[in-house]
C-alpha cells in the first residue's frame, strides 16, 4: 500500500489513513481495522451485553459526577440554542411524561408551601371575582349544585359555559316559551346528579312550578299534558300550581 493508504483487516477494503484510529504499538502507528468496522464491532457488543453496560455506566458516572457536570454545564452554554430545540422536540415526543412531571412538581411545591399557595389561590380567585364577576357568580353555582348532588348520593360533574348557553338558548321543554333558567329534570334532592344529562332549559315559572318533583310527577300533576303545551302557573284558568 502507499503511504496515504491502508487495506482493513476486517473488511478487506483500501482506505485512507485518516478512516483508521491511530496505534502506537503498530508498525504504521494505526489499528489494523478501519474506524467504521470497530464501531460496529463495539455496536454488537454492546447490543449483547447490555448489563455490562449499564454497570459501566453507572460506575463511571459515580466516579467521574463533579466532571460530568461540568462537562454538561460547559455543553449547555456552547450549544444553547440546539439544546433548547432538543428539549422542545423531547417534550413534543413525551407529552404525558412532560405532563405527569408538572403534575407531580407542582404536587411536591404544594406540599412544601401550603400557605403560600392558598394565599396565591386567593388572590388569584379575587382577582378573577373582579375581573369576571358574571362568570364567577356561574362558576360558584355550579360548584354548589356539583356539592348539593353528592350529598344526596347523586353525582357531580362540571357543567362548562359552552353547554350552559347552549341548554339556556332552548325553548322551556314545559311550555316552549323562551327559556331563562336550567332545571334538573330528577331534582338533587331526589338523588338526580348535576350534569349535562340531567339538565333541561325551563322558563323561570314552570320551574318554579315544578319544585322538587319528577318530571313524571309534575305532568300527572297537571293532568298528562305533553310537553312543550304545559301551561305556566299565571296563564291556568283554575290559578293551580
Amino acid at each position: 500500500m502507499s503511504n496515504g493508504s491502508k487495506r482493513c483487516s476486517r473488511c478487506g477494503e483500501v482506505k485512507t489513513l485518516d478512516e483508521f484510529s491511530r496505534d502506537r504499538s503498530a508498525r504504521d502507528g494505526f489499528q489494523s481495522a478501519c474506524k467504521e468496522c470497530r464501531r460496529l464491532v463495539v455496536q454488537k457488543w454492546r447490543q449483547q451485553n447490555p448489563d455490562k453496560v449499564r454497570a459501566y455506566s453507572r460506575k463511571y458516572q459515580q466516579e467521574n459526577a463533579a466532571a460530568r457536570r461540568e462537562y454538561n454545564r460547559q455543553r449547555r452554554r456552547n450549544n444553547a440554542e440546539a439544546v433548547r430545540q432538543q428539549k422542545r422536540e423531547w417534550r413534543k415526543k413525551n407529552l404525558e411524561v412532560v405532563l405527569e412531571q408538572e403534575r407531580e412538581r407542582l404536587r411536591r411545591w404544594r406540599s412544601l408551601n401550603r400557605e403560600r399557595d392558598r394565599a396565591a389561590q386567593r388572590r388569584r380567585e379575587a382577582a378573577f371575582r373582579l375581573d369576571f364577576p358574571q362568570r364567577a357568580r356561574e362558576k360558584s353555582r355550579q360548584s354548589k349544585q356539583r356539592w348539593r348532588a353528592r350529598k344526596r348520593d347523586g353525582q357531580g360533574f362540571r357543567v362548562v359555559a359552552k353547554d350552559v348557553r347552549r341548554l339556556a338558548s332552548d325553548t322551556c321543554v314545559a311550555c316552549g316559551l323562551t327559556a331563562d333558567s336550567l332545571d334538573h329534570i330528577i331534582p338533587l334532592s331526589r338523588g338526580g346528579s348535576h350534569g349535562v344529562g340531567n339538565l333541561a332549559a325551563m322558563c323561570r315559572t314552570c320551574n318554579s312550578s315544578k319544585g322538587a318533583k319528577t318530571m313524571t310527577e309534575w305532568r300527572k300533576a297537571n293532568d298528562w299534558l305533553p310537553l312543550g303545551s304545559l301551561p305556566r302557573r299565571k296563564d291556568r284558568a283554575d290559578g293551580a300550581a
